[in-house]
């Protein structure tokens, strides 16, 4: 960018990275309110706004995938941990 470095830019973003589908669907609502640009207008030299909005939808998707994911993979701990307690005929308490 022109007053701000990559460096800059990128420094901080580790601590917004928990809010990232927030602010995916808060870029998304701006961009599909827009009524001042075409979607094959240049939002900057080399990218256009339906490459902008698609990026987006992506990465929206692959969180939402990511989040799917974990919540499986969660659910199936919880049952073999279930199952391992039963075969020991433990309940979680120490020995």
């Amino acid at each position: 960018m022109k007053n701000c470095s990559k460096r800059v830019l990128e420094e901080n973003t580790s601590d917004l990275a928990g809010e990232a589908p927030d602010w995916i669907a808060f870029c998304l609502r701006r961009l599909y309110a827009d009524r001042k640009h075409t979607i094959s207008q240049e939002v900057v030299y080399g990218l256009v706004f339906e490459e902008l909005i698609g990026a987006l939808q992506a990465a929206r998707e692959y969180i939402r995938a990511g989040q799917k994911m974990e919540t499986m993979l969660e659910k199936n701990r919880e049952k073999i941990h279930g199952r391992i307690e039963r075969a020991l005929g433990t309940s979680g308490e120490a020995s």
